[in-house]
């Protein structure tokens, strides 16, 4: 009998612990207006696509092309890049 009734009292405890109470002022609407944050969407996609063209511009035709893997050229490669922006664009926002 004892054991019926912690299992009730856990199913209880577990019932109210998934109980989420909302705020009914609480409103989320979606916004046409685009704020200036300081991002600028052509330099990120220029990034990204050239560390996605890794497996094209760090090997050779003959080469196995591991892609970005680790310890391989495309790594290093891709360092090369990840360097080369943090050292020329991110430090200027510091500036």
């Amino acid at each position: 009998m004892r054991e019926k009734i912690n299992v009730i009292i856990v199913t209880l405890l577990m019932c109210l612990a998934s109980v989420i109470i909302v705020p009914s002022d609480t409103i989320v609407q979606a916004t046409s207006v685009i704020e200036d944050i300081g991002i600028d969407p052509e330099f990120i996609y220029n990034v990204t696509q050239n560390l996605s063209n890794v497996i094209f511009d760090a090997y050779n035709g003959s080469e196995l092309r591991k892609g970005r893997a680790f310890g391989s050229k495309g790594e290093w490669f891709a360092k090369d890049i990840i360097y080369d922006v943090m050292l020329h664009h991110v430090c200027l926002l510091d500036v």
